[in-house]
């Protein structure tokens, strides 16, 4: 230690020695810890909790529950990147499904057309000559119903099958006449007539035939139409077996399988090629 200079009595200076002081060694255990150190709240100081209150977090913009952004962020980044991968598997799965509900309902529409249609209309093809020149062998036809056919008219074209007549193979015919209605045949002049009355039947015009109505084939004229019946005719009235033969007669209205439409293919004409032109309302 240093000298330090004292001043006796006499004024002159006289060195005194100052013992160095020790300081004492503080053992490891005797460092003070949390534990062992004094609260050193006083009394009559706010609690923590009265610090940290509502009105504490509010005046700094935060909730007690919410933690600073910048340790939410840091902690939750990792979870949105873990969490991307799963999203985009949910978003996969979502439009897979979309696309088989789609094709699940599409099956479903078209059943739904198909038995619609079934039940609406059928689809036949003309075999023979007999509807010249309305009609040419190979037309592909589609008929409406008798389901909804119920009440056929004069002029109509027509598909029957008749059971005495090639074992009930379907036949294309115009109806000339309906129940209750008279027909009258002048072979020779070749006019078909048709009244209500066997004394006022009026001569038909007939634009859609080839020509004059001149073959006999047994059925005697006049004649009555039964009830329930109708009487028809091929267009091509010199090569068509209908309701002037026996083997046809008249038609019940219940071996009619639909009236005639439409004409959606056509055959081959007489030139042997298709006239798509005649596609379209057959009349």
């Amino acid at each position: 230690m240093e000298n330090l200079e004292k001043l006796n009595q006499d004024g002159a200076p006289e060195e005194v020695s100052v013992a160095p002081t020790e300081m004492p060694e503080l053992e490891s255990d005797a460092v003070p810890t949390m534990e062992t150190m004094e609260d050193p709240v006083r009394p009559g100081d706010p609690t923590f909790d009265e610090i940290w209150n509502d009105d504490f977090f509010k005046s700094i913009g935060m909730t007690p529950e919410e933690e600073p952004a910048s340790e939410k962020s840091s902690e939750e980044a990792p979870e949105e990147e873990e969490q991307q991968p799963q999203e985009e598997q949910p978003q996969k799965e979502s439009w897979q499904k979309g696309v088989l509900m789609y094709l699940h309902d599409l099956a479903y529409l078209l059943a739904i057309i198909v038995v619609v249609f079934l039940m609406l209309f059928r689809v036949v093809v003309v075999s023979g000559s007999s509807m010249k020149n309305t009609l040419y062998n190979g037309d592909y036809l589609l008929l409406l119903g008798n389901l909804f056919y119920r009440e056929p008219e004069a002029g109509d074209v027509i598909v029957a099958s008749k059971d005495s007549f090639k074992d009930g193979a379907p036949i294309v015919k115009r109806v000339i006449a309906t129940e209750g209605q008279w027909v009258y045949i002048d072979f020779e002049e070749g006019i078909v007539y048709v009244g209500d009355d066997p004394h006022s039947m009026q001569a038909l015009d007939e634009p859609y035939t080839t020509g004059p109505t001149t073959m006999e084939e047994g059925v005697k004229f006049p004649l009555k139409v039964k009830e329930g019946c109708v009487f028809v005719l091929g267009d091509n009235r010199g090569d068509s077996k209908d309701s002037r033969s026996p083997e046809i007669g008249l038609i019940d209205e219940r071996e009619i399988m639909g009236k005639v439409i439409l004409l959606f293919y056509p055959g081959k004409d007489n030139s042997g090629s298709r006239d798509y032109e005649r596609i379209g309302a057959v009349s």
